[in-house]
């Protein structure tokens, strides 16, 4: 039968290279033999069936280029995406979660230019993969995220006993042990030291500010919203809306979107899609009355109208990415682009700070944050 797959790869001289090449070099050499004996497997198992997959590569490499056969994938019923922000949304199942989907999209369009169609890729062509991700000037948090996202994809279509899944934990290991010496040892990172200010300051500038226009107002909202919300925001808020309720309209929670609800005597922020979701579930959390962040809130969202984004632009438009709204936000207000991770860890280490706490008071405190006790121990910072 006809190899319609790429040309056999030409093995490189392991004396030639350093240790370290050496090493890296004979872990590909054994991944790609061990994918050769899979394939050889396939074909002494079942050689009609194997036969068929072959023709239906070669089908596809004439009309595409491609020898890839895109798997069927079984759609989700009631996933909820957020408007524009999945391409292949279609491909949503249990296995992948929307946040899967959109790394695996970021990943694709930065190392191939031809369309994303399915998820095989991730399989097939794991050694462009591996060198492009690690080549990516990217941080070590992000590229850890990355392997864990490919490790997800492999598994869900060939399991972790793969050796393409093999070989993406090793590089997730990597990455969460360079985290592990460099950044997780409670204290900021490089990155974030340049961007840290301290958290009385931030309020003391928050307090000082008057705001002279609509976007002054938008601007002090976000902040005290990072500040003073009831819960510790990600960038989950970006399409956040507003519902105002009236003696026909009442608010009834639907587990659909995230939302500011102001029935003019209370203001609530409930919470449905957030990255956490499946596991604490839907949220429902009252403002404090009287605070700066109610009347930020009623100051800015008086001339909005029902069901509109509570996050607008200068032009009009919606943030879809409200981490870059909150940086804007904190550096005219605070001369420092701090963004809403770093909000996070600075307020987590605040609230250690100040007194000893019990397992019990870190368990409510993370429940806040939405994540898990680990995570809150990990947010702790103790230079801040």
């Amino acid at each position: 039968m006809t190899n319609i797959g790429r040309p056999k790869k030409q093995e490189k001289d392991l004396s030639l290279l350093s240790e370290a090449e050496a090493k890296d070099e004979l872990r590909k050499q054994k991944a790609r033999e061990a994918k050769r004996r899979q394939r050889e497997a396939k074909k002494m198992a079942d050689p009609k069936k194997f036969a068929e997959e072959e023709a239906k590569k070669m089908s596809n490499y004439r009309q595409t280029g491609s020898t890839t056969v895109e798997p069927k994938v079984e759609k989700e019923k009631n996933v909820v995406v957020p408007k524009g922000s999945l391409v292949n949304k279609e491909l949503l199942n249990d296995c992948l979660t929307e946040e899967n989907l959109r790394n695996l999209e970021i990943i694709h369009s930065r190392l191939f230019s031809k369309e994303m169609k399915g998820i095989i890729w991730v399989y097939e062509e794991w050694e462009e993969i591996l060198d492009g991700v690690n080549g990516m000037k990217l941080s070590n948090n992000t590229k850890k995220k990355y392997f864990a996202t490919l490790m997800k994809a492999v598994k869900c279509e060939t399991g972790n006993n793969d050796v393409v899944y093999k070989l993406y934990k090793e590089e997730f290991d990597k990455y969460v042990n360079k985290i592990g010496t460099i950044e997780n040892k409670n204290v900021l990172n490089e990155a974030e030291k340049k961007k840290y200010k301290n958290i009385d300051e931030i309020r003391k500038d928050l307090k000082d500010f008057e705001p002279k226009n609509e976007r002054d107002k938008f601007d002090k909202m976000v902040v005290e919203l990072m500040l003073q919300s009831p819960y510790g925001f990600r960038d989950d808020i970006s399409g956040m809306k507003i519902f105002k309720t009236t003696k026909k309209r009442k608010f009834k929670n639907d587990g659909v979107g995230n939302w500011i609800v102001d029935d003019g005597k209370n203001i609530r922020i409930v919470m449905n899609e957030y990255k956490t979701s499946k596991k604490y579930g839907s949220q429902d959390r009252p403002v404090q009355k009287n605070s700066g962040l109610e009347r930020s809130l009623r100051e800015w969202m008086a001339n909005k109208k029902h069901g509109s984004n509570l996050f607008i632009k200068e032009d009009g438009t919606e943030y879809k990415r409200m981490k870059d709204g909150v940086a804007i936000a904190m550096k005219r207000i605070t001369k420092k682009p701090i963004n809403i991770n770093l909000v996070r860890k600075l307020l987590i280490s605040e609230w250690y700070n100040k007194k000893p706490r019990s397992i019990e008071d870190e368990k409510e405190h993370a429940k806040k944050f939405l994540h898990s006790l680990d995570e809150h121990r990990v947010y702790k910072k103790v230079d801040v």
